[in-house]
């Protein structure tokens, strides 16, 4: 993670597309770290959207959106590569592993100053 205050040394950053684009220059930034401990691989199939409203000059309300994906098709491959690997009877442990399991997560955000 990586900017600048200034923009053109930004600009110069950007432009090495290295980094995701975690601080845009027309908003606020912020940098959203999700540490999962639901002893499962669930952050794969999870979907986020997070929205900053402008308060007043100092004050900033953070919205985020997070949807559990899984589903239908993703059990269905889930348990087709359990039969082609011949460990069908490791499904009942394999499936919460894998994201069948609520997704339990601890979420900081990273702030400018």
């Amino acid at each position: 993670m990586l900017a600048s205050p200034h923009d053109d040394i930004q600009y110069a950053l950007d432009d090495l597309q290295l980094f995701d684009t975690w601080k845009t220059r027309e908003t606020d930034f912020i940098y959203p770290l999700f540490t999962s401990i639901s002893k499962n691989k669930s952050d794969r199939i999870m979907t986020r959207d997070i929205i900053i409203q402008e308060i007043d000059t100092c004050t900033r309300k953070i919205i985020l959106k997070q949807k559990h994906g899984w589903n239908v098709s993703v059990e269905s491959q889930i348990k087709k590569m359990a039969h082609d690997l011949n460990i069908v009877d490791r499904l009942p442990l394999l499936l919460p592993i894998q994201g069948s399991g609520d997704n339990k997560q601890y979420i900081r955000f990273v702030l400018p100053k």
